[in-house]
């Protein structure tokens, strides 16, 4: 382009230019806008998605513990129980032992008598 001549066409060529650089600078400011937002949204995506990955994983262990926890309570139930049932076996053990003593005791004062 020739050198401007006059004010005039000196003005001009610096009002497009400063036209131009606006022009640009609106459209990198735009640019940068859309992909800001697009990296935010991309980022809480990846936080929501990290976030619900951790709380399946506790939610998991939570009920895997709770699992080992049933299951030794009711291995300890079961083996209260038998220990109830052993200790009834031995109580009726007693009392037949006692009526047999009874039994004897009685048997043995006829005999005596």
């Amino acid at each position: 382009m020739d050198e401007p001549t006059n004010c005039s066409d000196h003005f001009e060529l610096f009002k497009s230019d400063i036209e131009t650089r606006s022009s640009e600078l609106m459209q990198h400011l735009e640019s940068s806008r859309n992909t800001f937002w697009e990296n935010l949204h991309a980022c809480r995506e990846y936080v929501i998605e990290r976030i619900n990955f951790l709380f399946s994983e506790l939610e998991s262990q939570a009920l895997y513990e709770q699992k080992l926890i049933d299951d030794k309570a009711q291995e300890l139930g079961i083996d209260i129980m038998n220990t109830f049932e052993r200790i009834g076996a031995c109580v009726s053990t007693i009392d037949a032992c006692k009526q047999s003593l009874k039994n004897l005791s009685f048997d043995a004062r006829v005999a005596k008598g």
